[in-house]
């Protein structure tokens, strides 16, 4: 609920959460109005932090501070429950996740650091052994007439983690999501042949491929975790008739116009044809209604430069984007031949 509006949901919710058997962070980024109502609803066992509303009024977002505090709960949990607390002593104030780091580069990127100018709109598409994460920077409003705009605002700087579009760990459930006839068909297998290839995967996700066909079923795999990854991510049309006629109705941020792709991650890094398997972002002719990029430049973080930027913008911000441009710009793919 925005302050002082709806406090049923985030009482309902806050209830839910405080009868796990466990206690776990809470993040508090709603109706302030019913902040201490909601703090109540938990036992000692929980620690609770608080940030901003990340909607405080209809039709107006404030996610930052919420990243900030979900940042806190990250560096208090999860790295010092990793034994990296000793680093803290060696070095100071560097402790970030990284994709924070990675959106923050491409923030960086986009908007630039005066007096260098920014590339402007641009998605990023991060492909792991366990998500696929794609991240937008720009606002996303629609770009062609006679289209409206539905549903809440969208963050300039927007991502997404896709848990089931995984390229090892996750393989299974990407497979699913792929559909395993459509694989057996683009790649001529039969199925007992896809099977192994998946088992394969599963059973020993660090492995890297050795035979054509292997390297083939990364390729597919990379492409249909991005293909789906940024569908998701993206916005869609749908058509709707009113009194006036006819009129088209935009849900999420359009990314029709956005001409930059950035691709990280191992599956591309150490690919022949990470072009390929980038081209899985761009729109496809049989889907009309998704608003994804339409004529886009690829780029690869082949130096794996993009988190490590985004630490050293935070210090640094007109070096970081130098080192990223030159890194991005010797490694843009139609460049290279592909």
């Amino acid at each position: 609920g925005t302050d002082g509006g709806n406090s049923a949901n985030i009482l309902h919710n806050a209830r839910v959460l405080a009868s796990l058997p466990e206690g776990v962070p809470v993040v508090l980024a709603g109706n302030r109005a019913a902040a201490a109502a909601v703090r109540g609803c938990f036992p000692q066992n929980f620690s609770i932090y608080t940030a901003s509303n990340v909607m405080p009024q209809i039709g107006k977002l404030d996610v930052e501070p919420a990243r900030e505090v979900i940042r806190q709960v990250f560096m208090e949990k999860i790295i010092y429950a990793k034994g990296l607390a000793r680093a803290g002593g060696l070095i100071e104030g560097i402790f970030m996740p990284t994709p924070a780091a990675v959106l923050r580069a491409g923030r960086l990127l986009s908007q630039g650091s005066p007096p260098l100018p920014g590339w402007g709109d641009l998605l990023i598409v991060d492909v792991g052994g366990a998500t696929t994460d794609v991240h937008s920077l720009g606002l996303g409003l629609p770009t062609k007439t006679g289209v409206v705009l539905r549903g809440l605002p969208e963050p300039l700087a927007k991502r997404t983690v896709e848990g089931d579009l995984g390229v090892r760990v996750s393989v299974l459930s990407l497979v699913e999501s792929i559909g395993r006839e459509r694989l057996q068909k683009e790649l001529g297998l039969r199925e007992e042949e896809l099977h192994k290839l998946v088992q394969r995967l599963d059973q020993q996700p660090e492995s890297l491929p050795q035979t054509e066909i292997e390297r083939l079923f990364d390729r597919a795999l990379g492409f249909h975790a991005i293909r789906i990854g940024v569908s998701r991510h993206a916005g869609t049309l749908t058509e709707s008739y009113t009194p006036s006629g006819q009129v088209w109705i935009q849900e999420g941020k359009d990314l029709s116009q956005v001409n930059i792709i950035i691709g990280t991650g191992g599956v591309l890094v150490n690919s022949k044809e990470p072009h390929a398997m980038l081209r899985g972002a761009q729109k496809e002719s049989n889907s009309s209604l998704e608003l994804k990029p339409e004529k886009p430049r690829y780029f690869l973080d082949a130096n794996y430069l993009l988190a490590s930027a985004g630490l050293l913008s935070t210090v640094y911000p007109e070096a970081a984007l130098e080192i990223l441009e030159n890194s991005l710009k010797a490694d843009e793919l139609r460049r290279r031949g592909f």
